[in-house]
């Protein structure tokens, strides 16, 4: 498989989710999985750097999610 065709797969699925859930609750999922590495980083690998910027990624995953578009959606 190509990585054009790994990505188109991937967005399939991204959209899928977002069509049988919601584009906010995709956001608030992938807040989550940020949160979560972040912790695990700095659980298992003492990575401070690496997991800040973990924490970083699922601040804008929560700003993504509050967005008034997006609740609307």
């Amino acid at each position: 498989m190509t990585r054009e065709q790994e990505v188109r797969e991937s967005i399939e699925r991204i959209e899928s989710e977002i069509d049988s859930r919601s584009l906010q609750m995709v956001l608030q999922a992938i807040e989550t999985i940020c949160d979560e590495k972040a912790q695990h980083i700095r659980e298992n690998w003492q990575d401070e750097g690496l997991a800040q910027l973990w924490e970083q990624a699922a601040m804008v995953m929560s700003k993504a999610s509050n967005n008034q578009a997006v609740q609307v959606l």
